[in-house]
């Protein structure tokens, strides 16, 4: 093997590196629903080719339905009991399973597949309760006819499969809990800045409450300081009073 060998392959096989994008906390949601545009886009073609082959399948079964409907046992020899038994059965079972084909809407909305497979799923589970016993006597009779009218339902659990498959590639079943997260973010954030900015302006109260009080302690004292002063002055007139007073007694002795 040569010093090269496998190198360059290893390094085509190399995922490009996915280069850090900056979005702003107001763009995010917007941002996040532009980079699932392209997955969308696709899931709807999936959406568009599903009905279109599930449409075909029907097609093809509603002839399948009929060819049932107008076979005869291959037995000559049955009962007229059993073929009464028979066409009751072929009745019910036709039944239900045209009904099944009529109802079946598939969805038009990427924002549908999730519950239209669980819808689905449910509505199988109910049918296959429901022609078991039909389709048990059936197959006794006309067990070809019937496989033919059975086997188009399994290809159609097979498209939803298929569609169901390439939802869940998509990651878009988390789409909306991820949409809600990002909105609850925004909330938040929002709600923290609305509390710095309430923090902010009781601060500048507090500031301007200290200030005042500052300013209160000032003028407290500069008027303490005037009372000091006039009593000062006023003592000052009465000894001075005093003194005259006592300088007239001695005079006038």
């Amino acid at each position: 093997m040569g010093l090269f060998d496998g190198v360059f392959s290893r390094l085509l096989q190399r995922k490009p590196e996915v280069m850090p994008e900056t979005v702003f906390l107001g763009q995010l949601t917007e941002w996040y629903e532009a980079k699932q545009v392209p997955q969308k886009e696709k899931l709807t073609q999936e959406i568009r080719k599903t009905k279109q082959n599930i449409s075909y399948i029907i097609k093809n079964a509603q002839e399948k339905i009929t060819a049932l409907q107008n076979a005869v046992p291959p037995n000559p020899n049955i009962t007229p009991r059993e073929k009464h038994f028979l066409q009751g059965n072929k009745e019910a079972y036709v039944k239900k399973i045209s009904a099944f084909f009529e109802e079946l809407a598939l969805p038009e909305e990427i924002e549908e597949i999730n519950g239209f497979i669980k819808d689905f799923r449910m509505k199988m589970h109910e049918l296959a309760q429901g022609v078991a016993r039909p389709m048990q006597i059936l197959n006794e009779f006309l067990s070809h006819e019937t496989r033919e009218v059975t086997l188009p339902l399994g290809q159609i659990e097979k498209e939803i499969q298929i569609l169901e498959d390439e939802f869940q590639k998509t990651k878009l079943a988390l789409a909306g809990k991820t949409k809600t997260k990002i909105q609850e973010l925004q909330i938040q954030i929002t709600r923290k800045e609305e509390l710095v900015l309430e923090i902010n302006e009781m601060v500048t109260e507090i500031n301007a409450l200290r200030q005042q009080n500052k300013e209160l302690n000032e003028e407290i004292a500069l008027l303490q300081n005037d009372r000091s002063l006039n009593t000062a002055k006023q003592q000052k007139q009465e000894i001075t009073s005093k003194i005259s007073q006592m300088q007239k007694e001695i005079l006038d002795s």
